[in-house]
């Protein structure tokens, strides 16, 4: 069974050792590297304030603004223009105007849809339209006589039907369906 020895030194006192014992794992206390002998182990992104004149072989240095670099020996590479992340910032209901329609995030859109409008922390928009997220309703009053259901886009309306037969005594007035008294129901 091999013999494992633990180290805690500074980045500067392991820099300064001659030699590493290559079964040894070392903790470096001020950077948190973890070295077995000279291999790092550790993950190895440092977060910096300004990127170094030169930097270190396989370590991606990140600032704060969210600029990415790795050191590549004798210039730095970016990783990304820029690594802000792409979280949602604001989310409002929105309605399709007649100039947007048809262009650019409201591609395949018509003027008047409604949907949310979701705006990330980059500023680039992405556009949902309602009738995307939830299931088209139709009308089904096959067995229904007396009531009228019907489906139009966003709208969904209800209509009572009343039979045109004579001695009805129903009539749709507009507040509701009255009943006139029957004569027999009528005081005199």
């Amino acid at each position: 069974m091999a013999k494992v020895l633990f180290f805690t030194a500074t980045s500067a006192q392991f820099k300064a050792l001659s030699a590493k014992d290559e079964n040894a794992l070392y903790f470096i206390t001020d950077t948190g590297e973890l070295y077995k002998g000279s291999v790092r182990y550790s993950f190895p992104v440092k977060q910096v304030t300004d990127f170094p004149a030169t930097g270190e072989s396989g370590v991606i240095y990140v600032s704060a603004t969210g600029e990415a670099k790795i050191w590549a020996g004798t210039s730095y590479i970016a990783l990304g223009s820029n690594m802000v992340d792409n979280f949602v910032s604001a989310a409002e209901r929105y309605v399709v105007t007649d100039s947007e329609a048809g262009r650019g995030i409201y591609t395949g859109m018509n003027p008047g849809d409604i949907g949310i409008l979701f705006t990330m922390n980059t500023g680039s928009q992405l556009f949902v339209r309602l009738t995307d997220l939830v299931d088209t309703y139709t009308a089904d009053n096959t067995a229904a006589k007396g009531v009228a259901v019907t489906v139009d886009g966003y709208k969904i309306s209800a209509e009572v039907k009343v039979s045109t037969e004579a001695d009805n005594q129903l009539v749709l007035k507009n507040d509701g369906v009255y009943a006139a008294p029957l004569e027999w129901q009528t005081v005199k």
